[in-house]
């Protein structure tokens, strides 16, 4: 009900009428108010409608040119002074044309002639109000747009352009003033190609953009300021028609922040490069889905890809491996170790630590898992010569055709070979007893 009565208050038409002729003013009220849509409040003096207007708001004044102390001009001209830009009609009985003239050249949004027959006048006034009134909401309605239009553009975080197909520019947002240094004044009276180094393909060579209406162009480029210096943007060009008339919108977003924090992050990787490399170790960061998403140079020359998922890479499988430590680590341990195996480009064995420890972010949860790859080679053929020599070592000592036996100080064997047999004895029969 609310809202029914709301929008039938948005439909009444105010209107203030100013006339110093009591009787005609009644009239013209009762007259005016036949129409279903309008609201008539009345002044008899230019003083009485300077009151009125500063308590209510109306949509439209019909004043009268010949008051005492105040005419219907002069009435005019001090709401414009007072910059009130309320519609003004004057209704008169003055026929002279040059009333009319100059009404209309102060900024009148009508004039009508009291004179002539009841039916004409009214008839006339009522069109010419409803003409003026929709006129006054078309208006409003595009200033508040060009406003809102206006007010998003310089709220906006980014440098905005607007300038024509030969690059004159003819629009700017605050943030362009702020970033580059310029009023707006002087960005107005700039070409585009003074602030903006214009796109290059692969080569370097400068591109010209093929700008369609429904296809921004984007590229990186750079933007200078008034005091010679410059910064790294990406910039956005979008086609739009005004008027049917082609412009170029260039949205720059400024990538100083981006660039630095890429250049520290070059730097930190470029350190734990150096460091891992200096170790003879490989060093990969695996995703929670287990794609290698880093690989330092020691493990790219062991065939590592950025990509690969840890499976394929680790144990040519298609999923998770039964045993993974990767997963044991999302899983929530601290520390998980296993070897691991890789043929290289000749087919010849190379067998690594795995040592994986979480990757937390800054609220505490793993996001990853830093995988250290540590050569074992030598310490595999170490133990392998150690094996062989034990293999050898009990191979002769359980084949020698003399009795063999291995006691401590006290007399006591713990290790006799075959040979006893000779004797009648088993090993173990003699293992244990004192000599």
């Amino acid at each position: 009900m609310s809202n029914l009565k709301a929008s039938e208050d948005s439909a009444v038409i105010k209107i203030l009428l100013v006339d110093d002729e009591n009787d005609f003013l009644l009239v013209t009220k009762q007259i005016l108010e036949m129409v279903e849509d309008f609201r008539v409040d009345v002044a008899s003096s230019v003083d009485q409608a300077f009151k009125k207007l500063e308590t209510q708001e109306y949509d439209v004044i019909v004043s009268d040119y010949e008051m005492p102390n105040c005419n219907g001009l002069e009435f005019l001209k001090m709401l414009q002074e007072q910059k009130n830009n309320i519609p003004f009609i004057l209704f008169t009985g003055r026929g002279r044309e040059d009333v009319s003239i100059t009404a209309l050249n102060l900024g009148a949004d009508g004039y009508y002639n009291k004179n002539g027959s009841p039916e004409t006048v009214y008839g006339n006034l009522k069109h010419g109000i409803f003409l003026v009134v929709e006129k006054n909401k078309i208006k409003q309605s595009l200033i508040e747009k060009e406003k809102r239009h206006e007010n998003l553009i310089n709220q906006a975080n980014a440098v905005i352009l607007v300038h024509d197909l030969a690059g004159k520019i003819v629009e700017v947002n605050q943030h362009a003033c702020q970033s580059l240094g310029y009023t707006q004044e002087e960005l107005l009276r700039k070409n585009i190609i003074d602030l903006v180094e214009p796109a290059k393909d692969e080569k370097g060579k400068p591109l010209l953009p093929k700008i369609m209406p429904d296809k921004p162009f984007v590229f990186e480029s750079k933007m200078a300021r008034k005091d010679g210096s410059s910064f790294p943007v990406e910039v956005t060009l979008g086609l739009v028609m005004v008027n049917k008339k082609p412009y170029v919108t260039g949205f720059a977003l400024d990538l100083t922040k981006y660039k630095t924090a890429e250049k520290e992050f070059e730097q930190k990787y470029s350190l734990i490069e150096k460091i891992s490399g200096s170790l003879n170790c490989g060093l990969m960061v695996i995703s929670k889905d287990y794609h290698v998403i880093w690989a330092n140079s020691v493990s790219k020359s062991l065939g590592v890809a950025g990509g690969i998922t840890c499976y394929e890479l680790f144990g040519n499988l298609n999923t998770v491996c039964s045993n993974c430590g990767i997963k044991k680590i999302f899983d929530g341990s601290s520390c998980e170790r296993n070897e691991f195996c890789r043929r290289d480009f000749n087919n010849k064995e190379l067998w690594f630590e795995q040592i994986f420890t979480p990757i937390k972010d800054e609220t505490g949860k793993i996001s990853a898992t830093l995988v250290l790859l540590v050569p074992i080679n030598e310490r595999r053929q170490a133990e392998t010569a150690i094996r062989l020599s034990e293999e050898k070592y009990r191979s002769l000592f359980e084949n020698a055709s003399d009795l063999i036996l291995i006691g401590d100080l006290s007399g006591k064997i713990f290790s006799i070979n075959g040979a006893v047999r000779k004797y009648g004895y088993e090993p173990e029969h003699i293992v244990g007893k004192n000599i």
